[in-house]
């Protein structure tokens, strides 16, 4: 999905090209049915994703929320295994609704499942600096996974350049339902809230770093490098990162 300057796909503001603020986004913001259609969250790793599926597990419940994190991960769950990773993934959405679950959260490109759910589902994710973003997963995999290249030579992988546009990549902006910012967690739950009719609750699910707003320090030649990999995330969230600020 290429960055579009003259769209605003901020929830239900289609086209208000003057939303300057979060004061903005809250008094524009149209509450909708919670009991609507099922929500499908990109969760771009270590942009607060962990955290807003807690908060979505809390709300609707543990067993209301399916999960696909890969056909080996524990965090994947029954239905969503014995669908898409049994050669049947088009029997997902009915398996779903006769289940009544209410969200479907993974690490999936929305290629993945557009074609299934196309319009009919809530398009939701979360973005974060890529310069932190990136950083942030790099550590993670070295603390977690033993991964034992250096920011440099994982910041230059295929996979880490513009990750965040590449797995929004086939949705157009304007059909996502919600954009939230991880530097502006607190205040995009409550842009959430508003717009879904809901009452998730603010909570930090791991987290490495007291605040996403504090910065991880990187000498100026590898912070360059990240930049310029990730031009097209710099701009995608730049613009929803302005208007989260007051």
């Amino acid at each position: 999905m290429q960055p579009d300057k003259d769209s605003d796909v901020t929830p239900r503001h289609r086209g208000k090209s003057g939303l300057r603020s979060l004061t903005d986004l809250l008094r524009l913001t149209t509450p909708t049915d919670p009991g609507g259609p099922a929500i499908v969250f990109i969760h771009i790793p270590k942009t607060a994703g962990t955290s807003f599926r807690a908060a979505a597990e809390q709300y609707f419940g543990n067993s209301s929320v399916e999960r696909d994190y890969g056909a080996e991960d524990p965090y994947t769950t029954d239905i969503v295994l014995e669908t898409v990773y049994s050669n049947r993934i088009e029997g997902l959405p009915t398996a779903m609704e006769q289940a009544s679950r209410r969200m479907l959260a993974g690490h999936f490109p929305a290629t993945k499942y557009h074609q299934l759910f196309a319009n009919n589902v809530r398009w939701c994710t979360f973005l974060r600096d890529p310069v932190q973003r990136v950083i942030s997963e790099h550590r993670h995999l070295v603390k977690k996974n033993r991964y034992a290249h250096s920011l440099e030579y994982f910041c230059n992988t295929k996979a880490e350049c513009n990750k965040q546009t590449r797995l929004l990549r086939g949705i157009e902006e304007k059909d996502l339902y919600f954009v939230g910012v991880a530097e502006h967690f607190r205040a995009s739950i409550s842009v959430f809230n508003k717009l879904a009719g809901t009452r998730f609750k603010y909570t930090r699910t791991n987290v490495a770093r007291k605040s996403l707003s504090e910065a991880y320090d990187v000498s100026d030649r590898v912070r360059k490098t990240i930049e310029n990999n990730n031009r097209d995330d710099l701009a995608l969230y730049s613009k929803h990162a302005a208007r989260y600020a007051d």
